[in-house]
């Protein structure tokens, strides 16, 4: 221990004043020596922008949404604990109206931190230049249309559509924006489950026609929101938006009053093999031949339509067989089709609009056939046959040597066909 006592002791002044000294020299060093400091995710805010102009990426709060990396070149001791929360940038963008590489000075450099002046701690900034993107401000009508609702209708009632279907809305916002969107149009979907428990019932109460309900859409669903244009929304400014209804039927089971006629449809490709002359329907257990004609026999039912579209339509009503070879085809196509279905949709209207047809004004006249025939459309396109309340007509129709047999299928649900 003598020699660690001699060694702080012997020639202590001078040891002293070197320690002294190299502690002096260190800071020296220190706080002379220039480092980059690189910042990842530093915040971009503007002021003063114009109202007639929109910005890329630009924030209800006026930050752009990209963020930026930033190298700053200043003294070790102060910058080297700097981090992006200390900062941001901040651009001046008064009278700038169209594209705009800004550049980075001092000033543009706002500290968030109290204890850090920036002006004293940063040298150098890079990059010295943003990019910013402009865009002038419109205003458009856009065309706005529905799309199938999802979620499910209220028990007791089928979607038979929305009407009108065809909007016009107006929008503001920046050009690159609204000019896609005007020549593409806006498709929006409602969701049935936001449809209150008894609201239709109460509808339907009101209303003459007590099998189909319209369920007017309340004013808060008429105001949209973009995902192309966020924190804002637009309301359906249309003369026609009170008119905004959704289609409703009750899906009473209604039975078919008349036999439904078959027949078979040959196609010209397979006329060589396979015509009338060669093949013909076979009578079975569901299928009966009366004064030449063959029917389907068994009891049938619709859902999902009126009696009184049902009254006007069953008797040029029919069931076609595409009849195939059966080496291409193990089981036949069926449909169900319709007689001259534009006779049958002037009939239709007629006789639903001459009951209104003299409260009317000419406009609304106009107005109610378009929509009349909209539903004739909804119903005829969606028309099919049950067995029962819950099972469709699902038939089983094969070629054998050359009959056509025609066999129903039992307790199956949600056939297709």
């Amino acid at each position: 221990m003598k020699w660690l006592h001699l060694f702080f002791l012997h020639h202590w002044e001078r040891k002293a004043t070197s320690f002294l000294l190299a502690i002096v020299v260190w800071l020296i060093v220190n706080s002379s020596t220039t480092i980059v400091k690189e910042l990842d995710n530093v915040s971009v805010r503007l002021t003063n922008i114009s109202n007639k102009v929109s910005i890329e990426g630009l924030q209800p709060n006026h930050y752009l949404s990209q963020k930026i990396s930033l190298k700053l070149h200043g003294n070790k001791s102060q910058i080297n604990d700097l981090s992006s929360n200390d900062l941001e940038i901040v651009l001046d963008a008064k009278n700038i109206s169209e594209d705009w590489l800004a550049p980075i000075f001092h000033k543009n450099l706002v500290s968030l931190n109290p204890y850090i002046d920036l002006s004293t701690v940063v040298k150098r900034i890079s990059p010295q230049y943003i990019p910013i993107h402009f865009s002038r401000m419109i205003k458009e009508k856009v065309p706005l249309t529905f799309s199938h609702p999802i979620g499910k209708p209220p028990q007791g009632y089928e979607y038979l559509g929305i009407w009108p279907n065809r909007f016009m809305i107006t929008l503001q916002g920046p050009e690159n924006i609204i000019k896609p969107l005007k020549a593409e149009g806006i498709t929006f979907t409602f969701n049935l489950n936001d449809i209150p428990k008894g609201a239709l019932e109460l509808q339907e109460s009101s209303q003459l026609y007590r099998e189909e309900i319209s369920y007017c859409v309340p004013n808060e669903w008429k105001n949209l929101e973009l995902p192309s244009l966020p924190n804002r929304s637009f309301s359906i400014d249309d003369p026609r938006a009170e008119e905004l209804c959704i289609q409703f039927v009750r899906n009473d089971l209604l039975p078919l009053e008349n036999p439904v006629p078959i027949h078979l449809f040959f196609s010209p490709k397979h006329s060589s093999i396979v015509n009338p002359k060669n093949y013909f329907l076979n009578i079975g257990k569901i299928v009966r031949e009366v004064n030449g004609f063959y029917f389907l026999d068994q009891p049938l039912y619709v859902k999902g339509a009126s009696k009184v579209f049902l009254n006007v339509i069953q008797e040029m009503l029919r069931l076609s067989i595409f009849v195939l070879p059966k080496s291409e085809k193990n089981y036949l196509d069926w449909s169900i089709e319709f007689f001259n279905s534009r006779l049958l949709e002037d009939r239709y209207v007629s006789l639903l609009l001459a009951e209104d047809q003299p409260t009317l004004t000419p406009l609304h006249s106009k107005r109610k056939e378009e929509y009349l025939r909209h539903r004739f459309r909804s119903y005829m396109n969606h028309l099919q046959f049950y067995q029962n309340q819950d099972q469709k007509l699902d038939l089983k129709i094969k070629v054998k040597g050359k009959m056509i047999v025609v066999e129903g299928v039992k307790n199956e649900k949600n056939c297709s066909y």
